[in-house]
């Protein structure tokens, strides 16, 4: 009876700290639990880019509350969207420009006074400057599509992981729920090491009911790893970015 009574408690024990637990960290204790039987196929499920630590123990700090963000995805698209008519007009602006250059060169080598000579090779500096300016905007334009276009792939297979939507993820709204997550681990050569857990679901409401989503690792760092990522992150301008040829085209053919 006494022995019952023992199991009882401690199984009501372990319910009470389970139920205390917030989801991230059951979350990063399932992977932690994961590694320890090299269950590779589990953490692939998790994170998006699985990391393998062999470990002694680990202890994982106190969560935060999650950071609460906008859903990015459908301005993402409507980004690319203006972006898409900004190079259109980029590629006629830098083409008119070319055309004028050529015509000034042509001009040039039918002249056989010296003074128009001399004014129609400053015309041609003065040209080619506006010309390069606009070649390399249109570059520049090209270069910041091709970056979106992978930010926009890389969110809608987050949408999929977390939530299962495959079919027009942009169509939906609701905000992001981003939880930091750090843990002491004692590695097998008795270095202790504080790693960083990046998570991240999807809050999506339709009919005024939250869909179902689940928490996925976004990435896992060492403490100085996500320090300078942060870093690095905070000192980046937001960019459009498709990659297409970046020859300035006579007439925009990626339309």
């Amino acid at each position: 009876m006494k022995k019952l009574l023992f199991l009882i408690v401690l199984f009501g024990l372990m319910f009470v700290m389970v139920s205390c637990q917030k989801a991230p960290e059951v979350t990063v204790t399932k992977y932690f639990q994961a590694m320890k039987h090299n269950d590779k196929g589990t953490m692939s499920s998790m994170a998006v880019e699985p990391k393998f630590l062999e470990f002694k123990s680990y202890k994982v700090l106190p969560v935060s509350e999650p950071m609460i963000e906008e859903y990015q995805l459908p301005a993402m698209l409507q980004k690319m969207e203006d972006a898409k008519k900004q190079r259109k007009e980029l590629a006629m602006w830098a083409s008119e420009k070319r055309d004028e250059v050529e015509d000034l060169k042509d001009e040039l080598s039918e002249t056989r006074r010296a003074s128009r000579k001399r004014e129609l090779k400053k015309q041609i500096e003065d040209a080619e400057v506006v010309f390069y300016k606009a070649e390399q905007d249109f570059k520049n334009l090209v270069k910041d599509m091709g970056e979106l276009k992978k930010k926009i792939n890389f969110e809608r297979n987050l949408v999929n992981v977390s939530t299962g939507i495959k079919k027009s993820p942009e169509t939906y709204s609701g905000n992001v729920e981003r939880s930091i997550v750090k843990v002491n681990v004692v590695l097998n050569d008795e270095s202790e090491k504080e790693y960083v857990f990046v998570l991240l679901k999807y809050a999506f409401v339709v009919n005024e009911k939250e869909l179902s989503s689940r928490l996925v690792i976004l990435t896992i760092q060492t403490a100085e790893e996500f320090e300078k990522a942060s870093q690095i992150a905070a000192e980046e301008v937001p960019t459009p970015t498709e990659e297409v040829s970046e020859e300035v085209p006579a007439e925009d053919k990626n339309e």
